[in-house]
């Protein structure tokens, strides 16, 4: 009876790891937080590079223990058999439980002692109770259908301006807020087409994502429709609201956006379904904009 190598066994644990780890959602947290805090370079304040990393790091340590509270309360197990079956029987329960603890505490003492910003620390509060909420039972948004619409307010919104109030405090500027709006339309987008990218797993472990709670169909013309107000909204915000350099910047991000909606239009039509493109396009198009933007800041 052959028997899997070590090295095989681990790669095979590692595998489901990322399966369950919000990979792609951690880039653009980060891409996110760092917009935040450049933003403090357009509103006056000058970036101190020692409070970006406090910050960056509360996030990553707050995002990192959400990930491991994720593992203890999935109903899916085949992680935690794999961990047995290549290291032998432990709680692993538990130990997750200490890594998690130790990460959010961590990432709190952080915001407390190192930013201090009263701002900062209400919005690191948000984080945390959002994490309450959303991972935890009996709570436990994530698989409630409406998950990605509150992952797409974390990243769109919270750590934005947790990253431009570790620096700059006081109230969050309205001008950011709306450069917020577009990014939240875009990235529950990018998490619309993941739910429906991982559909046949999410329903042989009843996950009920979006696309499983409202349909592929209904998902996938909501991806469309929020792609295309994304800017529509950036044009009418720049009639009143917004510099035209951030709207001229957002643009030129079309011709993907234009690409994501044929492929998602193709899949709609019933053709196969090019997931791997529409992954890296989607993704790209959140990172995309955000360094657009992020140049017109600094005035590139």
């Amino acid at each position: 009876m052959n028997q899997e190598s070590p090295s095989k066994k681990i790669q095979t644990v590692w595998k489901l790891f990322l399966n369950d780890f919000h990979t792609t959602e951690l880039l653009l947290s980060i891409a996110l937080y760092l917009f935040g805090a450049v933003f403090c370079d357009y509103a006056g304040y000058k970036i101190d590079i020692f409070m970006v990393i406090w910050g960056l790091l509360v996030v990553l340590f707050f995002l990192a223990g959400m990930e491991l509270l994720n593992l203890i309360f999935t109903d899916n197990h085949t992680f935690e058999t794999n961990l047995i079956e290549t290291f032998g029987a432990m709680d692993y329960r538990l130990i997750f439980y200490i890594l998690a603890a130790v990460s959010i505490g961590l990432g709190t003492v952080i915001a407390v002692f190192q930013i201090r910003e009263k701002t900062a620390l209400v919005l690191a509060g948000a984080i945390l109770l959002f994490i309450f909420f959303y991972i935890i039972k009996p709570f436990r948004f994530i698989y409630s259908g409406y998950g990605e619409l509150l992952h797409a307010f974390l990243i769109g919104f919270l750590i934005p301006g947790f990253g431009y109030s570790t620096l700059a405090g006081g109230r969050i500027p309205l001008t950011l807020v709306y450069l917020c709006l577009p990014f939240f339309f875009i990235i529950l987008a990018h998490l619309y087409l993941k739910s429906n990218r991982t559909l046949p797993s999410d329903i042989e472990k009843y996950q009920t994502t979006a696309a499983m709670r409202f349909g592929s169909v209904v998902t996938l013309r909501i991806v469309v429709y929020l792609i295309v107000f994304s800017y529509i909204l950036m044009l009418l915000l720049g009639v009143d609201r917004l510099p035209w350099r951030f709207v001229l910047r957002w643009y030129f991000s079309i011709p993907v956006g234009i690409y994501l909606v044929w492929l998602v239009n193709q899949v709609l039509a019933g053709k196969k379904a090019q997931w791997a493109s529409i992954r890296f396009l989607s993704t790209s198009l959140v990172l995309l904009n955000g360094m657009l933007l992020v140049s017109s800041m600094l005035f590139l």
